[in-house]
Formats: C-alpha cells, structure tokens, sequence
C-alpha cells in the first residue's frame, strides 16, 4: 500500500513538474527493496529488472525499458532512453541478468552483498541528474559517431535562434528554455549570464559558443566526447547553483 501511495505521489508531482532526482531515486529504491528491510540485494534488482521483460525472453531491449518506464512514470523518452544506456554495463545493447550483477557489484562500495540506501540513493541520483545531459549530448550527435562537433554544437545552440539572425539574445534563451520545461526561469537567466561569455548580451557564434566548446574540449582534439559533455554541463550547473559569488 505505502508503495501504491508513493508511486501515485511521484506520478502527480511528475505531471506537475515537480518531482526532483531525489524524489525519484527514493521511488525507485522502495519498488525495489520489495521486502522493506532497507537493503537492496542482488536478487531484489534482478526481479525488478524482470518488470521490464514483457515478452519474458530474460533480455530487455531499448524499447521495452523505455515503453515500460513512461508508462509507469510518465514523462520524455528520452530519460529512460538514457537511463538505459547506463545501466548496459558492458555496452553489448542489451539490459540483461549481467548488467545487473556488474551494477550491484559496483554500486556495492563496502563489499558486502547489500546495497544500503547511502549507496544505492547516491549513485541513482548522481546518474539521474545527469540523464538530462546524457540525452542532449544523444540528441546532438546527428552522425551518431559518439562525439559532439563544433558544427553539431552550433545546431544545438541554433534552436535558440527564433528569429534566425545568427544571434541568440536573453528573451529567446529564456523563451526557448523555459518552453521545453529544462528548468525555471531563474536558473535560465543565470545559465544564460554563463555561456555570455564576453558579456555583451547576445550569445553569438565566435565569441560565445566557439570559446563554449574549447571549454569543453578537455582533451583539445576538435570533438567532444559524452565525458567531456556531461562533465562540463555538470560544473556548470553546479556554479549556477552555488549562485553569484
């Protein structure tokens, strides 16, 4: 009952936008500790992987995780979509029986067969904050060659470009940002403030998003990587949260 009440919980807060990575981990952790002892075990994640199976060929594919996860919580595909890249743990387009035994084993830090919830809560939500950014960088690799483009960037930064002059002023970030529901109004406007760089009002293609994707080029060789990527949206995000200094 207490799990039917919760799932209904988090259903309407995700209807409304509410429902924060912290608040998902918490569901997802309850569903699977079925026996509510607070520790997640091995045999536990390999049931609730079985949910996923529905023509019970013991692998679930891309889809039936997908189709089955907007089901029960609603929401873009594109975050199962992502979420089930990660837990492929040995990359083979398969989420199967393996990939479970491999994800328990590393979420397991003390070694002991279980998983308490500091150790599966932490790492759900550390992976869950970054599926967003997972799915951008996804969505940008229109050659699917597995790396971002500073032309590619450019199409990613285009979207934002209602009135296609080249330029992306403050009002059509916001609007742009704020209509695909990435995030409120605030963060926008500070997440704005980062990527002007030379803080002239108008994000523009060599002054702004040339200097945004050396940024992210860790390793300078003219493409990003999906490491590079999520790690430099993560530290952006984090100095946004920090706030003005």
């Amino acid at each position: 009952m207490m799990l039917r009440i919760a799932i209904l919980t988090f259903l309407v807060g995700f209807a409304c936008g509410a429902v924060s990575d912290t608040k998902l981990a918490n569901i997802l952790y309850t569903a699977i500790d079925v026996n509510d002892d607070g520790l997640v075990t091995l045999r536990e994640m390999t049931a609730y992987r079985k949910k996923y199976d529905r023509n019970g060929d013991d692998v679930v594919t891309k889809g039936e995780f997908t189709s089955t996860w907007v089901q029960t919580f609603g929401g873009d595909p594109g975050t199962p979509n992502a979420m089930y890249d990660v837990l492929d743990r040995n990359k083979d387009g398969q989420f199967t029986a393996v990939d479970v035994k491999m994800l328990h084993a590393q979420l397991d830090s003390d070694k002991n067969g279980e998983l308490n919830d500091r150790e599966f809560l932490l790492s759900l939500k550390q992976t869950l904050y970054q599926l967003p950014f997972i799915t951008m960088f996804k969505r940008g690799d229109h050659d699917k060659d597995g790396f971002i483009t500073l032309i590619e960037l450019d199409i990613i930064f285009g979207q934002f470009d209602i009135n296609s002059d080249g330029t992306i002023s403050a009002e059509e970030f916001l609007t742009t940002w704020t209509s695909r529901g990435y995030s409120d109004m605030n963060t926008a406007k500070r997440l704005y403030d980062v990527f002007d760089l030379n803080h002239d009002d108008v994000l523009g293609r060599e002054n702004d998003i040339v200097k945004i994707f050396k940024n992210m080029d860790y390793d300078g060789d003219s493409k990003l990587s999906e490491t590079e990527f999520v790690s430099e949206w993560m530290n952006i995000m984090s100095q946004i949260s920090r706030g003005p200094r």
